[in-house]
């Protein structure tokens, strides 16, 4: 018999159809660590579905069920174990890099993958980068390994994620390339990267939008480019979002712009879509 091809796949014949077919079918896998959020019907099979992890994913050793959504500055869930033991720590690897992390502390999606790569590629030799919201350094460390940066000030106010940049930047042989700071993304712009940046990343899709002042004081006079991540409903018009962050970017004092590239970076859940704009400062 066949291996199966993923976990759906595994659970044909032993969960009814009718309630396979409400089962949710994205799960990320984050270094031995999988992560999911249930609904009702995944709950009534349980057992199954583990077993079906299992044999899809035998290297999985923790599996871990959202119980609420991502919240507060510091973005993190509740979650609840629903197999395996042990720490919640994992390393994950990327784009030949490797990142030291814990989900239940700290915001990281491998789903921003690709996006990441895109930014990075973008790059130019020489630039002064801001990764604003920066994580456990996913951005900051990628472009710092694969790309010749002067520096990247990379900041987040959430303590376990900036000890795990620090972890990953010298795990990853970048203390030379990548300058941590923890706090508040508006004072650390104020006070320790003010005017400096040809490229600011802010990558908190939920209010990165009420950061915008951070982001014109960090930004070099000259100009530069900011990597806008924003959510959207469907509901939401597409255009008028636009003019409205184009207000906001005016609010905060920045008179000439321009909106370089939009697109969607993923579906994170039914009708809300994760966005992204690149805005040219002039």
């Amino acid at each position: 018999m066949n291996k199966p091809r993923n976990i759906i796949e595994a659970l044909r014949g032993k969960v009814p159809k009718e309630h396979l077919a409400k089962f949710r079918r994205s799960f990320d896998i984050v270094g031995d660590v999988m992560v999911f959020q249930p609904v009702e019907e995944m709950k009534a099979y349980k057992k199954e579905l583990i077993e079906a992890i299992k044999l899809v994913y035998p290297r999985v050793r923790i599996v871990l069920a959202k119980k609420t959504p991502l919240e507060g500055e510091i973005r993190v869930a509740e979650y609840e174990v629903w197999y395996g033991k042990g720490s919640y720590e994992t390393i994950h690897k990327e784009y030949g890099c490797i990142y030291y992390l814990d989900l239940t502390k700290v915001f990281f999606t491998p789903r921003l993958s690709t996006e990441r790569s895109r930014v990075c590629n973008l790059v130019k030799e020489g630039e002064i980068v801001c990764d604003l919201f920066s994580g456990i350094g996913p951005f900051s460390i990628l472009i710092s390994k694969k790309k010749k940066p002067k520096i990247v000030y990379a900041c987040d106010i959430n303590e376990y994620a900036y000890n795990y940049l620090r972890r990953n930047i010298i795990a990853n042989r970048v203390g030379d390339k990548v300058k941590a700071f923890l706090g508040d993304a508006r004072e650390v712009a104020k006070e320790k990267i003010s005017k400096k940046c040809d490229r600011v990343i802010m990558n908190l899709p939920k209010s990165a939008y009420l950061f915008l002042d951070a982001a014109k004081e960090a930004i070099n006079p000259n100009g530069g480019v900011i990597h806008l991540y924003t959510f959207r409903r469907e509901e939401e018009n597409f255009e008028e979002k636009i003019k409205s962050i184009k207000q906001k970017m005016k609010d905060v004092g920045f008179n000439n712009f321009e909106i370089l590239f939009s697109k969607r970076v993923r579906e994170i859940g039914p009708r809300e879509y994760n966005e992204v704009l690149d805005i040219l400062v002039k």
